[in-house]
């Protein structure tokens, strides 16, 4: 895996129920992975969705059928929206690389030339000296995570000049020199440079959480839109259903018309409720169209597919026992939720800061110390005594040997202090160190009681669901009942017309109140995965984080 990748990663397995009751995987499909492989295999192949898109199709579009497993697995592939979650961590994970590279070694390097020509103020030097010479350096810079500031430099130089004091003309001078600085109150402990390495580490870990928490949020989206379209179908056939019952109704009574049963006015009502059936058919097919542009929207296949690809969803919103334990499903949203994780990363990251910010506090008080050696050669030359200085006689290469013989050297070591008279800038800095700490414990304290009370809601509206689906099944079977009752008493003139339209509106209602019911039930399960921080789990969904510490 390559150093600091993110991954996502769809597993095509069924996830652990919320009961200990086994169901018949209503969820998944068997051929669900091999299925899903051949729908990326069409659709990453190079130049295919473009052709599709640049070229009116010659011939009929094959649906393409989707599990909700498989739709998932859709929206992870294609969905912008989630690519967009997915860089929010990375852009984190580079910040964390940029604080450690604030301890990358420098190297300094410097290259000069100079004449100065200046006066001398002497009789005997005369009126003026003129030096000239050229040189360099080269050094290295490095800051320690505990603090430690260090330094290397090598110098090295050629002079000339035309004053008659000086012995060497050119002059060759080399020097190195080793230098630290090690701060003993502010900048070490709790105030040292990788303290700020390990808040960005916080800052990096939230962020991923975050991710998680709004991919959640994505996924959850899908899942509605997924039983939003199951439900908009199913509504559909119902209005079909209806609209056909009704028909049938309007040709019998038309029939009796006919032969002088029924007055011609008596087929009015049923006329009118035909032309009612029709345009709730007409509305139904058109919240159908749509819930599945929202789906394709949140699939993202628009971008891959013609855009007339039908979209077959394969599960049905069949019921599905669960038992949830409220007691245990709190303790795990409160261990394992992505906001809550994120929230608790936020507090590492504001408690370092805050610790940051108090050693700022304290005065300055810095150790430092420096050593070096030096060289120095060149061609001698009559002195003001008229005689030759040949000690330090030699070209570059000499003045490299007396370096490293180290008969000259130097050194140095002191303590520095420095406090801000007031120091005005640092307690504030602290303080609001100390209120955002403050505030992102009480943030982390809502979060679980939000947590709490949407396992409460969503164990609630499992237990609802059950119950209305229940309901709603005994008015569909007293609905369809009634219908039967109707026709046959219609039929031996003991039920007028209107009881028998009554009777079809009140089945229609209750079949639509019985697929909302099991969709609503469907989604209150995801939601309760949801609120147990297990919905990534679920769908088999993980991410992969990178390895930064």
């Amino acid at each position: 895996m390559l150093d600091g990748a993110i991954y996502r990663e769809m597993a095509l397995r069924p996830s652990t129920p919320l009961s200990a009751r086994q169901h018949n995987g209503h969820m998944l499909h068997p051929r669900t992975a091999h299925r899903f492989a051949l729908y990326l295999l069409a659709i990453i192949l190079p130049g295919l969705g473009s052709d599709l898109r640049a070229q009116p199709s010659t011939h009929q579009t094959q649906p393409l059928q989707l599990s909700l497993y498989e739709a998932v697995a859709t929206a992870l592939t294609n969905s912008p929206e989630i690519e967009v979650l997915r860089l929010n961590p990375e852009r984190a994970r580079e910040d964390v690389k940029e604080e450690r590279g604030r301890f990358d070694p420098v190297l300094v390097a410097e290259g000069y030339k100079q004449r100065q020509v200046e006066p001398s103020g002497s009789s005997i030097l005369g009126s003026e000296v003129t030096t000239s010479g050229a040189g360099g350096s080269v050094g290295l810079e490095q800051l320690l995570p505990w603090g430690t500031k260090l330094s290397m430099d090598w110098d090295s130089s050629r002079d000339r000049d035309d004053s008659l004091v000086s012995s060497l003309d050119p002059a060759y001078g080399s020097a190195l020199q080793l230098s630290l600085e090690q701060p003993l109150l502010q900048g070490a402990f709790d105030g040292r440079p990788w303290m700020f390495v390990r808040v960005r580490q916080a800052s990096y870990r939230a962020a991923l959480d975050d991710y998680d928490t709004n991919l959640v949020g994505q996924l959850r989206e899908i899942i509605r839109r997924y039983w939003g379209q199951q439900l908009a179908r199913l509504e559909v056939h119902t209005a079909e259903k209806s609209l056909e019952r009704t028909i049938k109704f309007k040709d019998e009574i038309e029939g009796r018309v006919r032969v002088g049963v029924l007055s011609p006015l008596a087929g009015s009502d049923a006329s009118a409720q035909v032309a009612l059936r029709k345009e709730d058919l007409i509305r139904t097919k058109n919240a159908l169209l749509v819930a599945s542009n929202r789906l394709r929207q949140s699939l993202g296949i628009d971008l891959t597919l013609h855009s007339a690809t039908e979209l077959v969803l394969t599960d049905e919103p069949t019921y599905v026992d669960v038992k949830p334990d409220v007691e245990e499903s709190i303790e795990k949203a409160l261990s394992v939720r992505p906001d809550i994780m994120a929230q608790r990363n936020r507090i590492r990251a504001a408690e370092l800061t805050a610790r940051i910010a108090e050693n700022e506090l304290l005065p300055e008080i810095n150790v430092i110390g420096s050593a070096g050696v030096e060289g120095l050669s060149g061609d001698p030359k009559a002195g003001f005594s008229g005689q030759v200085d040949d000690t330090f006689e030699g070209d570059f290469n000499d003045a490299i040997d007396e370096l490293e013989s180290g008969d000259y050297y130097n050194y140095r070591a002191g303590i520095v202090f420095r406090q801000p008279l007031g120091d005005t800038s640092s307690r504030a800095r602290a303080n609001r160190a100390r209120i955002e700490l403050a505030q992102q414990r009480a943030r982390l304290s809502a979060l679980m009681q939000e947590a709490i009370v949407e396992v409460r809601n969503a164990i609630g509206d499992i237990e609802s669901g059950k119950q209305r689906i229940l309901a709603a099944e005994e008015a569909k079977r007293f609905a369809e009942e009634s219908v039967r009752n109707g026709e046959e008493r219609f039929a031996v003139g003991l039920a007028t017309i209107r009881e028998v339209l009554d009777a079809q509106e009140d089945l229609a209602e209750a079949e639509s109140t019985l697929a909302r019911s099991l969709v609503d039930y469907r989604v209150s399960i995801d939601d309760l995965y949801s609120s147990r921080g297990e919905l990534l789990a679920r769908y088999g969904i993980r991410v992969i984080r990178d390895s930064t510490k």
